[in-house]
């Protein structure tokens, strides 16, 4: 119903809008910090990077078992008449993207906080755009790569379950 997408759009604008704060109250207090506070923020960013990718890769094998071996419509996509290479295209996009949206939304006010603490100019914002494709493209190929490896020797259905358990 349309008043409860508009609560969830509500809530998730808070939500991005609490990160940002915190985002922006960490970087102020790690830049206060004497001597070694820039260099503790970067490392803070490099965590963030970290943590991020370690998630999309994990998404993403989950994803990816569901959407090349367990999805429903498998049996008539491969009677249709598209080629394999379409298909698998096809399944990598959507993998990626009902993977990798979280981490773009609620991961960008973080990149703007800090961003906004060093006063950065319009090359990061540019810049942080631009890295954000390979930044999930790169994991959703890793774990697609993953995913076909364990499909061959294990079941489908049950891979997927035991790395839902985890």
């Amino acid at each position: 119903s349309p008043a409860a997408l508009l609560f969830f759009i509500v809530l998730g604008a808070l939500f991005w809008y609490a990160i940002y704060q915190g985002s922006t109250w960490l970087c102020v207090r790690c830049l206060k910090i004497e001597d070694i506070g820039e260099l503790l923020l970067r490392k803070v960013l490099s965590m963030a990077f970290l943590t991020f990718f370690s998630i999309l890769i994990f998404s993403n094998l989950v994803t990816a078992f569901s959407t090349f071996f367990l999805a429903d419509d498998l049996q008539l996509l491969n009677s249709a008449p598209v080629s394999r290479m379409q298909l698998f295209t096809a399944r990598l996009f959507e993998t990626t993207l009902h993977a990798s949206w979280m981490i773009i939304v609620f991961g960008l006010p973080f990149f703007l906080a800090y961003g906004q603490t060093f006063q950065a100019g319009t090359a990061y914002y540019a810049s942080i755009l631009a890295v954000m494709l390979p930044f999930v493209v790169i994991p959703s190929a890793l774990s697609l790569i993953v995913a076909l490896v364990l499909a061959t020797v294990f079941p489908a259905q049950r891979t997927r379950d035991i790395l839902l358990f985890l």
